[in-house]
């Protein structure tokens, strides 16, 4: 049987419904990250850092810490309190400064790159 040009719609349906999927999730993913939330934050954070001492890198981790829901408030009295006493105060030291670490480090990253 010879298949007529329209008979047949192929294989870029399935492919195009694939693309869009594929771009429907990665922009849900985006809007779900805390990565991103976080350096929108740029400017806050940037001036508290040169308030402090402190590198962007060091208050994008912090504000992590304290979770990107609190209020800026309780961000900006834990940059205060970790630019005082250079660690935090009633944790777990070791579990709170290989967090920390890794995300300055993280950020730090993301900075560098810019």
């Amino acid at each position: 049987m010879i298949a007529t040009r329209g008979s047949r719609a192929g294989s870029w349906p399935p492919l195009l419904g694939l693309v869009v999927a594929f771009l429907l999730l990665f922009a849900w993913q985006r809007s779900r990250s805390t990565f991103l939330r976080i350096e929108a934050d740029r400017e806050a954070a940037g001036a508290l850092a040169a308030e402090h001492g402190l590198t962007v890198a060091e208050v994008f981790a912090l504000r992590d810490l304290v979770g990107v829901d609190a209020a800026a408030g309780r961000w900006q009295a834990a940059v205060a309190r970790f630019a005082a006493d250079g660690g935090f105060a009633g944790a777990d030291p070791a579990l709170l400064a290989r967090r920390f670490e890794m995300l300055r480090d993280r950020f730090g990253g993301r900075d560098a790159a810019r």
